[in-house]
């Protein structure tokens, strides 16, 4: 199946960079999130092209072991401490996941995260998540929003950080498209409290909240995404009337491409960052 001219599950350009956050490897002019230093390691998650939305390809969770670590180069990259080496003071998250159980009290899918080793106290850093608070930011101080996925089926979900560095920080959640669930604070923010820990999709630290269900089209961008940029990757898609080649939107490499520094289509498996130059 080919979107808008790009052909799902081939070559997006990757370059191997070679260069490893805070240094060495030379300067390459690109975030130090990009190339195979933020490639994937994939723990039991199974590839799976019969509900794929895109009809290519999606990892599938199984909900009690499986999960993605996506490098901890990507989630240095990422500190929200300050803005970090060829970064700037923004940066957005999107991606597809499939929700086989929206009731409540389903299983607190998790569908990326990044919590303090050990958890802990306050040791939310990055937690987007089914059931009540999907979205979680910080150290306890914003983002503990009640509020859940509503339908099973294929969602879109978005994450922007801004006023990294900054006095004030905000962060605006976004599913299918809809209006921000937001929150902003002028605390300190954590990002490595009690030691490093990567980000992971599936599961929180690899072993716990695992997810049941499927992903597939996880990108970062070194910016806040526009509305115009959010529906574009949307479309109007609709999850009540199909589960495969539904998605008529961009991939999200075609999106701000310039200022991609992570891109996992999770193609056949794949967790290779094929993130563009």
């Amino acid at each position: 199946m080919k979107i808008h001219g790009t052909a799902k599950g081939g070559a997006v350009g990757k370059k191997d960079f070679g260069v490893a956050f805070g240094g060495g490897g030379g300067d390459t002019g690109y975030p130090a999130g990009q190339g195979s230093d933020s490639d994937g390691t994939n723990t039991n998650a199974t590839a799976n092209s019969a509900t794929a939305i895109d009809g290519v390809g999606s990892l599938d969770f199984n909900g009690s072991s499986a999960y993605v670590n996506l490098s901890q180069n990507l989630a240095n990259s990422l500190n929200v401490t300050a803005v970090q080496t060829d970064m700037t003071s923004a940066w957005t998250v999107s991606m597809w996941v499939y929700v086989e159980d929206s009731s409540s009290g389903s299983a607190e899918n998790t569908y990326i995260s990044k919590i303090t080793s050990g958890y802990v106290s306050p040791y939310h850093e990055l937690n987007l998540k089914q059931s009540t608070n999907l979205f979680q930011f910080g150290n306890g101080v914003m983002g503990y929003t009640n509020w859940a996925i509503g339908h099973n089926g294929w969602t879109h979900l978005v994450l922007s950080i801004t006023g990294i560095g900054e006095t004030t920080q905000t962060w605006k959640g976004y599913e299918d498209d809809g209006s921000a669930y937001t929150d902003s604070t002028t605390s300190a923010m954590n990002w490595n409290k009690g030691g490093e820990t990567p980000i992971y999709c599936g599961a929180q630290n690899g072993t716990s909240r695992f997810m049941s269900g499927q992903i597939q089209d996880v990108c970062f961008w070194n910016k806040e995404l526009s509305s115009a940029n959010r529906t574009a990757l949307f479309n109007g898609y609709d999850y009540s009337s199909a589960t495969d080649s539904g998605n008529t939107g961009l991939l999200a490499s075609e999106v701000e491409k310039d200022d991609i520094i992570a891109y996992y289509t999770f193609d056949d498996g794949s967790v290779t960052n094929t993130a563009i130059p």
